[in-house]
């Protein structure tokens, strides 16, 4: 019988996980799509009174509603920088929080595959994607889904990092970068466990220390990953004290 790579046993595992992956996504487009709202019914508080208005400012004039507009630093600022980005529109904002959405979900399975297995991933994805709560609010012009995708990016991230050979970390690194940048600019809930987190790693990075066995190059790493994480919050932070005298980037509410 010729040999066929479709007919060994790493490549049906790999097919019959990628089934699971597809059918949890369908599931999800599904939810989604029922939980989306009709675009002629009225907008969440949140969203009509703060998140849009904020973003047409912006896109108006950036730099005076960034730095005489107290609204600028009353909510996080992806709340508002997301929704310009997007041009303000309510129909694109939704789709496109669909999107991180569905993105978070898959990054869910694949870090959760990778250190349980497929069965793990599809019950931990399933878990997300099944919630009542996380799926009512994803699709809708909120923080909801800008934050869950920062927090799955910046996971996966740091996740990948560890695995990976010492030469091979630096782009994980900034994907951990980047996800925990979206987190602390969408819902700065993270900010005092990431400056926790920064001086254990620095301690861990400098000493050997038996009761924290982590590698002090991948230490190294991991630290300046969350130092990079912090430069924009702290730059509006700075922004905000220096226009408003206000210390603080702000606090989303939904």
């Amino acid at each position: 019988m010729p040999f066929s790579l479709s007919s060994t046993p790493f490549a049906r595992q790999r097919y019959w996980q990628a089934g699971l992956l597809l059918m949890l996504l369908a599931v999800a487009a599904q939810r989604l799509r029922q939980a989306y709202p009709p675009l002629d019914a009225p907008l969440n508080s949140d969203a009509f009174w703060t998140y849009l208005p904020n973003a047409r400012k912006l896109l108006q004039a950036p730099w005076a509603f960034l730095t005489t507009d107290p609204a600028s630093y009353h909510v996080a600022p992806l709340a508002y920088i997301w929704p310009a980005l997007l041009g303000a529109d309510q129909a694109l904002i939704q789709a496109a929080n669909g999107v991180l959405f569905l993105l978070s979900s898959v990054l869910l399975w694949d870090l959760v595959r990778r250190l349980g297995g497929a069965l793990a991933a599809f019950v931990a994805a399933g878990l997300l994607v099944g919630h009542p709560d996380v799926i009512r609010h994803a699709p809708l012009v909120l923080t909801e889904s800008i934050y869950l995708f920062g927090m799955m990016l910046g996971l996966y991230g740091a996740l990948r990092a560890s695995l990976a050979p010492a030469g091979a970390r630096s782009g994980w690194l900034g994907l951990l970068a980047l996800g925990l940048t979206t987190t602390l600019l969408s819902r700065p809930v993270l900010q005092y466990m990431t400056l926790a987190a920064l001086l254990l790693l620095f301690v861990a990075a400098h000493l050997r220390l038996r009761w924290l066995p982590l590698d002090r190059v991948l230490a190294r790493g991991l630290f300046y990953a969350l130092a990079a994480a912090l430069v924009l919050p702290l730059a509006f932070a700075a922004k905000n004290a220096a226009y408003f005298d206000v210390w603080g980037i702000g606090t989303g509410s939904g």
